[in-house]
């Protein structure tokens, strides 16, 4: 099991209901440096652990969408330290671009 510490960005929040089970899943955006010291951001699309339920119900009901697409909740105002495992990475094409898309199980969220 690989885990990853870092610092990113919460996006969207969407809601699965499966009978009486809720599932959160959740679009994180997490900067690092790119060559020319420009800031580049990794996006993962992760399942939230079942801990974190309580966290994102709230998150999820204050989400609204702006007029450019962008996603806004109580979570995507300031950068969490995050914790994920199971993190996976592939490659991805699109538009004759080549993307690192990643996924992974969200554990742990905190903010300073």
């Amino acid at each position: 099991m690989s885990t990853l510490n870092g610092k990113a960005y919460i996006g969207k929040i969407t809601k699965q209901s499966e009978g009486d089970k809720t599932l959160f899943f959740v679009n994180l955006s997490m900067p690092h440096g790119g060559k020319d010291d420009k800031k580049q951001y990794q996006y993962l699309s992760c399942f939230v652990s079942k801990s974190l339920n309580r966290l994102f119900t709230s998150a999820y009901e204050s989400q609204t969408e702006e007029p450019d697409g962008k996603f806004v909740n109580t979570l995507s105002a300031s950068i969490a330290d995050v914790e994920i495992v199971d993190s996976f990475f592939s490659l991805d094409e699109n538009d004759g671009k080549t993307y690192l898309n990643g996924t992974g199980i969200l554990s742990s969220v905190s903010f300073a």
